[in-house]
């Protein structure tokens, strides 16, 4: 593209005119200014189909005259006369035609180089290059609305946090208010047999003994097949090892307390006894270690602080996602600024392209003006030389065949001859015999008429 002089658009520009008065809305401006390079693109085409079409009309009428020029005269036509001034011009005309189609296939082979080709060149790359530069601005266009997105939800979600957390705090302050001496959950213990255990000690040991203790899958007849299931032997030999139990009956207490909690089922039989033998199956109860794993968590951080540290993080994930929307709020107004610009350019360019082609196509025409008044030069000279006079006497030296000889119908009297009664036609001696006169009658009369009517004229 060719550069906008500096002088141009210091008024006002695409970038400073083609933007919404609300905030956040890159579009509209946008659409106005697209639709207008659209219509361009519209009234490119009408421009080119005109062109073309005016070629091919140029090149048809050109091909007629050529063809007409050359066309060869009828033998029994103008072929029959060299010398005709008449056949002259009109040979002259065919040739001036042939020249002047010459002309008109001339004019439509400048058109297509010097008027169509250009345009055409211009117009597809430069809205190659519109094209490109409009789907990366619709490509910032999409990633900012997505990022929009993501700052509102990011938004609800930490205002959500911080009213789950300044409602839990004000719950807890009442709570605290009513009873001072709240006995926290590390006070509570759970015993087993001579055992005592806080919740933390019990969902160590607990876990430890569950993955530990050797488990299988048990066939029941009717009931069906028990996973995970450890035998009271296995369970009892466990306890023996890693607690204070020293006999299978202390070890037997820690598991009917462990079954009495709920933490253990008795599979195949009925009530929860806990027995230190082989036969005797049972299967852990995820539902009591899933108490176990909130009271091990409230125990480790209290409600209030954990609503608080929620808070906190989406507090940090809605200042990332304002931090990133921003971002490409810039990068995208850069871009729109750049894009603008180039359209600006672009529309520049157009313009002043089909100027160019229009005076190319002016120039062109004044060739084809040169050639037509140089032709109508030389009809006007053949038509000087076109003597109607000398073709009418050619016409008599090739082809008369004699004077004018009056031949009238005679009567012929058988007596008296054709003497008789006639005058026309008749045998000047045989009228004045007839007639016994030496010089005919009519004779007589006309010269006596003429002396008669020229006595009255000037001697001149």
């Amino acid at each position: 593209m060719t550069a906008i002089p500096l002088s141009r658009f210091t008024e006002t520009k695409f970038s400073e005119s083609f933007w919404s008065n609300s905030r956040g809305d890159y579009v509209t401006g946008m659409n106005v200014l697209q639709a207008k390079i659209e219509q361009g693109a519209i009234e490119d085409q009408e421009i080119l189909t005109y062109i073309r079409e005016r070629i091919d009309v140029e090149q048809r009428y050109g091909n007629a005259l050529i063809e007409m020029g050359n066309r060869r005269l009828k033998l029994d036509g103008f072929l029959r006369d060299d010398g005709a001034s008449l056949r002259k011009t009109f040979e002259t005309i065919k040739t001036e035609s042939v020249e002047l189609g010459n002309g008109h296939l001339t004019l439509a082979a400048n058109l297509r180089e010097l008027v169509l080709q250009p345009i055409v060149k211009f117009t597809t790359q430069a809205r190659q290059t519109t094209l490109q530069s409009r789907e990366d601005i619709e490509g910032r266009l999409k990633l900012f609305d997505k990022h929009l997105l993501e700052l509102d939800r990011a938004h609800a979600a930490y205002v959500a946090k911080c009213n789950v957390a300044d409602q839990t705090e004000l719950e807890a302050s009442k709570i605290a208010q009513e009873d001072a001496k709240t006995i926290t959950d590390a006070d509570r213990r759970h015993e087993f047999a001579s055992q005592r255990f806080t919740v933390q000690e019990l969902n160590k040991f607990l876990r430890k003994m569950r993955e530990e203790v050797p488990s299988q899958d048990v066939k029941v007849p009717i009931m069906g097949v028990y996973n995970n299931c450890c035998s009271g032997s296995l369970i009892a030999h466990w306890i023996q090892q890693n607690t204070k139990a020293r006999t299978v009956l202390e070890a037997e207490h820690i598991g009917q307390s462990l079954a009495d909690e709920g933490f253990l089922r008795l599979i195949g039989q009925r009530g929860s006894n806990f027995r230190a033998t082989p036969d005797n199956f049972y299967q852990w109860r995820d539902q009591m270690f899933e108490l176990l794993e909130v009271d091990d968590k409230e125990e480790e951080l209290s409600l209030v602080k954990k609503t608080k540290q929620e808070a906190e993080k989406a507090d940090a994930v809605y200042l990332a996602a304002v931090k990133k929307a921003d971002l490409t709020r810039l990068q995208l107004e850069v871009g729109l600024f750049t894009h603008m610009d180039h359209l600006q350019r672009f529309e520049f360019d157009r313009i002043d392209s089909f100027k160019n082609a229009f005076l190319n196509f002016a120039a062109i025409f004044s060739n084809i003006i040169t050639i037509t008044q140089s032709v109508a030069d030389h009809l006007l000279i053949f038509q000087e030389a076109l003597r109607p006079t000398n073709d009418v006497q050619y016409v008599i030296e090739q082809y008369r065949t004699g004077s004018f000889v009056p031949m009238p119908t005679l009567y012929n009297n058988f007596y008296h001859g054709t003497g008789l009664d006639q005058v026309f036609g008749v045998n000047i001696d045989k009228h004045c015999n007839f007639t016994r006169k030496k010089v005919p009658q009519i004779v007589m009369k006309c010269l006596t008429r003429i002396k008669k009517s020229s006595s009255n004229l000037p001697d001149e």
